[in-house]
């Protein structure tokens, strides 16, 4: 796997959207660091798909999504996944 910024012009024109993880890589100490919300919310709109992953439960991921500007959270080890369908959400 290869950091984005090392990618080709032409290979980073394909990227449709951006998975990660989110306990101890978008959060620190359960928080939310301002760095981190203002990446997710650069990256969305720039017109990507941002889809944060974790192994926490449906109820955290569905407040998640509504908070963070993503289109959609995987949940429970995937086992869930609530998709952002309001505009705004």
């Amino acid at each position: 796997m290869q950091a984005l910024q090392n990618l080709p012009s032409h290979a980073l024109r394909r990227v449709r959207g951006i998975l990660t993880d989110i306990d101890g890589t978008l959060t620190t100490g359960g928080r939310l660091p301002a760095c981190a919300g203002l990446a997710l919310e650069q990256l969305s709109q720039s017109g990507l798909h941002v889809i944060p992953v974790t192994g926490r439960c449906i109820a955290w991921a569905e407040i998640l999504v509504r908070l963070w500007p993503v289109d959609a959270i995987i949940g429970e080890n995937g086992a869930f996944i609530p998709i952002c369908e309001m505009a705004g959400c």
